[in-house]
C-alpha cells in the first residue's frame, strides 16, 4: 500500500498546509538534504536545534528531539519527533510523538521530465496554527531546503 501524501485530519478542527518546490538537483540529494534532521536548524529559521536521539539516524524508528521559537515568538517550544515513513527517495514523513505542538509531515518527492524534483509538502496540524505564519515559514524552508539541494549538486 502506498503512503498518502497527505495525513488525513483526526479531528475537523485540524488544519492542513501545503507548499511545494521544483528543484534542480537529482532526487538522491534532494531527498538527503530533507531527511537530515539536524540541518533543519539551517534550513527552517523558527528552528533552534535538533538532536537525533535514537541510535540509528536514517529510516523509519528514528526519533529526535526538537526546540524552536514559537509562531508568535513568544516563547521556546519543545517536540519529539518519528520518523513513519522512509521511502528513498521518494518520500519521507514524520509524526510529533511528545510536545508543545502536535503535527505531522509528509514529504513527497517527484523527479521531472526536465531533469528537476518537485517536493511536495503537506502539515497537518492538531492544534491551532496561525496558518499565514506557518505557511511562510513551510515556504521557507522548502526555499532554503532547494538552496542546499541546488548547491551540493553543483559541488558533486
Amino acid at each position: 500500500m502506498q503512503f498518502p501524501r497527505v495525513l488525513p485530519k483526526s479531528d475537523p478542527s485540524d488544519q492542513q498546509l501545503f507548499s511545494s518546490v521544483n528543484i534542480r538537483a537529482p532526487i538522491d540529494v534532494v531527498f538527503e538534504v530533507i531527511t537530515d534532521l539536524e540541518l533543519f536548524a539551517e534550513l527552517d529559521p523558527p528552528v533552534l536545534s535538533c538532536e537525533i536521539t535514537s541510535e540509528h539516524r536514517r529510516g523509519v524508528g528514528v526519533t529526535s528531539h526538537w526546540v524552536a521559537i514559537s509562531d508568535d515568538l513568544s516563547k521556546q517550544i519543545e517536540w519529539d519527533e518519528e520518523i513513519i515513513q522512509h521511502e528513498s527517495p521518494h518520500q519521507y514523513a514524520f509524526r510529533v510523538t511528545q510536545g508543545d505542538e502536535v503535527y505531522e509531515g509528509v514529504h513527497t518527492l517527484t523527479a521531472n521530465s526536465d531533469g528537476t524534483v518537485t517536493d511536495e509538502f503537506w502539515e497537518t496540524f492538531h492544534f491551532a496554527v496561525d496558518a499565514s505564519k506557518r505557511q511562510q515559514s513551510i515556504d521557507g524552508l522548502l526555499e532554503n531546503a532547494k538552496r542546499e539541494a541546488e548547491a551540493r549538486a553543483q559541488r558533486s
